[in-house]
């Protein structure tokens, strides 16, 4: 039923799209800058009118593979993945309007611990076996955006929905499936102080719920009682009662989720030069239980809530000698459960994450070249605790990323590129902690090895390249291949951990096919 809903959404959004090639407007394939941009007005939907075109269409579909031992313990050895998305903005009188559809199926080799979402990392309950699990992974996901202005542009409103539904799956014991179902929408109020200044306010509200069941095709692996690669096992916090369910059927639990937020904008412009400025506050409450279906009732397991703030400046500046941009961000997020009655309504996992990112891009052309240079860094502090074990990784890693692409436009339309990256990874500090007499077999299989993944440095290049072909009528046709290769080093084994832990390559491969009008 959720596929089909999902599918419906995705056709109608490319009938739409398909509807209006006659008025759709070309978007500048080469502008890397102006996509930037645009998709910083997705995310802050007070500057559409002012950063996203006023009307275009795109339609692409990607593949993706992904391979390598150096990876996090609750990653997939071997990835592979389908994309397909439909995106467009449209100007109807004075609303703009932009809406995106994406399908997503993903699917893995060797998960180990992983059986949950991956757009959930922290949660401070799930089920997991350490045997090698293929898992199938199916996302829809829609998207609208839409802003107006009134009072002589004095006043403007704006706001979105998103909404995702997925399918994830196991099919080798312990095989399970997690539906997931996601809502989040907003709405905000802008003025115009002055020529100059703009400033607005946003409230958003969302609620979602992913529900999640275990059983086995065989039941003589849920009745073994030693421990066994098929035995599924619950992990509290992180490390803390992990413990196996010698069960073959009835295991099911659903975490219902709620997000308030809030936004603030504002906005400058000084000549050439746009700056804007956003700070939000978001609350993330999940409330975990245990759905007892023969007796019709549910069991309360834990609750989490995570708070994050959110912030960010960005400069622009468009010349006839090119384009520069600057963007700063950070993220702050802190996260804690409460455990139920049982537990005395005790905190037991802490979760704290900061971030800090800056980025900038310089891009401009000349006689039929564009140039554009790219480079990012990144800060990164994470830190996981465990009180009922003792168990705590906490580290902080610094990734950059230098970039140059190369385009040759052609005197028919075609364009032509290529592009180099440099990719580094580096980690000045890590702690961790666990007394052995609370060791299991979660941090045999999990800390041990992230503590090894995430004390090494690493370093990488990746490829990039494409072709751009114009057609008869409105509209183009692309093509585009990347390739990344990183390498980690500085590896060295934790004594307690497994001593097969020596991967350090990982490999990633995209390649996509486009069309736009």
């Amino acid at each position: 039923m959720k596929q089909d809903i999902g599918a419906f959404f995705g056709l109608l959004i490319l009938l739409v799209g398909i509807c209006l090639p006659v008025h759709g407007q070309e978007v500048n394939f080469l502008d890397t800058i102006g996509r930037k941009m645009r998709y910083f007005a997705v995310d802050n939907p007070i500057w559409m009118e002012e950063l996203m075109e006023p009307r275009y269409s795109d339609i692409s579909l990607a593949y993706g593979a992904e391979s390598g031992g150096y990876r996090a313990a609750q990653q997939a050895d071997r990835s592979r993945e389908i994309a397909f998305k439909s995106e467009g903005s449209v100007t109807i009188k004075d609303v703009r309007l932009w809406g995106s559809f994406g399908y997503r199926n993903a699917r893995e080799d060797s998960t180990r611990f992983g059986h949950q979402t991956r757009r959930n990392p922290e949660a401070p309950f799930y089920f997991a076996s350490y045997g090698a699990n293929y898992y199938e992974r199916s996302d829809y996901q829609l998207q609208v955006r839409g802003q107006r202005y009134f009072s002589d542009k004095r006043w403007s409103l704006y706001g979105g929905v998103d909404y995702i539904l997925g399918d994830h799956f196991s099919n080798n014991d312990p095989r399970g499936s997690i539906d997931v179902f996601q809502v989040d929408g907003s709405l905000g109020l802008g003025y115009q102080l002055a020529r100059e200044w703009q400033v607005g306010i946003q409230a958003a509200y969302g609620y979602g719920q992913e529900a999640v069941e275990v059983g086995f095709r065989n039941e003589q692996y849920a009745l073994q009682s030693t421990e066994s690669p098929y035995l599924n096992y619950t992990v509290f916090g992180y490390g803390w009662r992990v413990q196996d369910w010698l069960l073959d059927k009835g295991l099911h639990y659903q975490t219902n989720m709620k997000r308030p937020a809030f936004k603030g904008y504002v906005s400058h412009k000084a000549g050439a030069d746009r700056f804007y400025a956003y700070a939000g506050y978001k609350s993330d409450q999940q409330r975990y239980q245990q759905v007892l279906r023969n007796e019709s009732r549910k069991n309360e397991l834990t609750s989490y809530t995570s708070n994050a703030m959110d912030y960010g400046v960005q400069w622009h500046r468009k010349t006839a000698a090119g384009q520069l941009y600057v963007h700063l961000q950070g993220l702050n997020k802190r996260g804690k459960d409460r455990l139920p009655a049982a537990g005395n309504g005790l905190n037991n996992y802490v979760y704290d994450n900061d971030l800090y990112r800056a980025e900038g891009a310089f891009s401009h052309e000349r006689a039929r070249w564009q140039y554009d240079y790219e480079g990012a860094m990144e800060y990164v502090q994470e830190r996981k605790s465990d009180g009922g074990s003792g168990t705590l990784l906490d580290y902080t890693q610094i990734h950059a990323r230098l970039s140059f692409v190369l385009t040759r436009m052609m005197g028919s339309g075609q364009q032509v590129y290529m592009g180099l990256a440099v990719l580094t990874s580096h980690t000045p500090a890590l702690q961790w902690e666990l007394p052995l007499v609370n060791e299991n077999v979660f941090h045999r299989y999990v800390f041990y090895h992230d503590v090894n993944y995430h004390q090494t440095n690493s370093y990488g290049g990746e490829l990039n390249m494409g072709y751009r072909q114009p057609l008869n009528g409105r509209g183009f046709l692309r093509w585009g291949l990347r390739y990344q290769q990183r390498i980690a080093n500085g590896f060295e084994p934790v004594p307690e951990g497994n001593s097969q832990y020596r991967a350090n390559e990982r490999s990633r491969l995209n390649i996509t096919m486009a069309y736009g009008f």
